[in-house]
């Protein structure tokens, strides 16, 4: 196997921004389209789908591992996904309901 890494001391404002998404109520996350895994969730997503930390990161988030009832978004709903606007979508998730807005970032 071969790696390869980068080490940088990351700037005040990504710090900053960082803290503020991970310490945010609102449930953020980013997936890789294609492969439909989710590459971050921040602390507040994982409390609402009541998913540990420990657990998102042992199986990566793939998102067609988790329950049905556990997806927020459909594989319809993420290929009307673009890059110009934020979409609205609704989702039923073990008894709660979330409102989310989504778009592509690639």
């Amino acid at each position: 196997m071969i790696y390869y890494a980068v080490v940088y001391i990351p700037s005040e404002e990504a710090v900053a921004f960082r803290t503020m998404v991970e310490n945010s109520s609102i449930g953020i996350f980013i997936v890789e389209k294609e492969k439909r895994s989710i590459l971050y969730a921040n602390s507040s997503l994982l409390d609402m789908l009541g998913i540990s930390r420990t657990k998102a990161n042992d199986y990566l988030l793939k998102s067609s591992e988790l329950p049905v009832t556990s997806r927020l978004l459909t594989n319809q709903d993420i290929a009307t996904l673009n890059k110009k606007e934020f979409k609205k979508f609704e989702a039923e998730v073990n008894g709660r309901h979330f409102s989310i807005l989504a778009k592509s970032i690639s």
